[in-house]
């Protein structure tokens, strides 16, 4: 059995930022070969917390 890993970051809140270190991250960990997780993503996640939780209680829904 595979086990699944739900991997979220939040959305780059400063005007001068250029990329989100967790993204970068997260980006990098989808392209290792070496992971035995099935991987699931919640990318930019808004900073209200209500919208943030609807996105992720939606995405683990999935099958």
């Amino acid at each position: 059995m595979t086990r699944r890993l739900l991997l979220i970051y939040f959305a780059i809140w400063l005007s001068d930022q250029k990329s989100n270190s967790d993204d970068d991250l997260l980006i990098e960990l989808t392209k290792l070969d070496s992971i035995s997780h099935a991987l699931t993503l919640v990318r930019s996640l808004p900073m209200d917390v209500q919208l943030a939780k609807t996105q992720v209680l939606e995405k683990t829904a999935e099958p």
